[in-house]
């Protein structure tokens, strides 16, 4: 799980932006727990590896549905049910105190 340790990882620009991407499982459409993503963070794509018979099938590219709606949550209310996905998203992540 992408934590906050893993952000002293990461490289981050002059003025404090960096970039960082992480594998999430799918699940149901909705909420998905990810933390330390922040709502000033952006999301930049979200891409999805779909397995059938316990092998991988198909990509979509999801991040239209997807937002950041809180504080350590990703949201795809009403969008494409992810089981039997694992998800590639990459944001950018603001500079953090």
């Amino acid at each position: 799980m992408f934590d906050d340790e893993d952000f002293s990882k990461l490289t981050f620009l002059p003025n404090g932006l960096a970039q960082g991407g992480f594998f999430l499982v799918g699940g149901p459409a909705g909420n998905h727990a990810v933390i330390p993503i922040k709502t000033t963070d952006m999301l930049l794509s979200v891409q999805a590896l779909e397995f059938a018979q316990g092998v991988p099938h198909d990509v979509h590219y999801l991040g239209d549905e997807f937002t950041i709606s809180a504080d350590g949550v990703l949201n795809n209310t009403g969008g494409t049910d992810t089981t039997n996905m694992f998800l590639f998203v990459q944001i950018a992540l603001a500079p953090r105190d």
